[in-house]
C-alpha cells in the first residue's frame, strides 16, 4: 500500500504560493517546491508522477527567475514595440513622479503617478507605460509596468501604481512601449 499524498499536496501548495510571489521572494516557496515533491517520490506516496510534473515545474520556475529581467524584457517586447512603433507617437507623458514609502507592507514599496496624453485625433484604448529603476552607478534595478486606459482624442489620464521597493534606487523612468486604438 502506498502512502498517502501529504508532501505531494504540500509541494502543490508551495508551487501555487512559489507563483503568486514576488520574483525576489520566490526562492524560499520554490525551495518548498522542490523538497516536497523530492521526499513524495522517496517516500513513494500515491500520485507519483504528479510529484515528477510538479518537480519539473519548479525547476523551470527555478530556470526562468534566473534569467535576468533585461534579458526577457528585451527579447519579449522588442518586436512587439517595433510593430507598434508608429501608434507611439501618438500619446506622450505630459507628467510623472515617484516615491519610496520604506513602511509600506513588510518590505516597502515604489509609489509612481504618470499622466498620459493622446495626441491623436482617435481615442486610445489603453497605453502601456514602462516604469525603470536604477541605482546610483545608473545600473538597472527593476522595471514593472502599467496601463492608462481610455484616453480621448486630446485628453489626458493618469494612472498609479507600484514597484518592488529594494532600497537602492536613486533614479527612475517612464517610458511608453505600446498604444492600443480603441474601436
Amino acid at each position: 500500500m502506498r502512502r498517502p499524498p501529504i508532501f505531494l499536496i504540500l509541494s502543490v501548495v508551495a508551487l501555487v504560493l512559489t507563483l503568486s510571489t514576488p520574483r525576489f521572494l520566490a526562492f524560499f516557496p520554490l525551495m518548498g517546491v522542490l523538497g516536497f515533491a523530492a521526499v513524495a517520490l522517496f517516500r513513494k506516496e500515491r500520485g507519483r508522477g504528479w510529484a515528477v510534473l510538479v518537480l519539473v515545474l519548479g525547476i523551470g520556475v527555478w530556470v526562468a527567475n534566473q534569467v535576468p529581467s533585461t534579458a526577457l524584457e528585451t527579447s519579449s517586447t522588442a518586436p512587439a514595440a517595433a510593430s507598434r512603433s508608429s501608434n507611439l507617437d501618438a500619446a506622450e507623458i505630459v507628467d510623472f513622479n515617484w516615491l519610496k514609502d520604506p513602511d509600506f507592507g513588510t518590505h516597502g514599496t515604489i509609489k509612481w503617478n504618470v499622466r498620459v496624453r493622446n495626441k491623436s485625433s482617435r481615442n486610445i484604448r489603453d497605453v502601456k507605460v514602462e516604469f525603470t529603476t536604477y541605482d546610483a552607478a545608473g545600473k538597472l534595478v527593476a522595471t514593472t509596468f502599467a496601463f492608462v486606459s481610455a484616453i480621448p482624442a486630446g485628453e489626458t489620464r493618469a494612472e498609479a501604481s507600484y514597484a518592488d521597493l529594494y532600497r537602492t534606487e536613486r533614479k527612475a523612468n517612464a517610458v511608453i512601449s505600446e498604444v492600443y486604438f480603441g474601436n
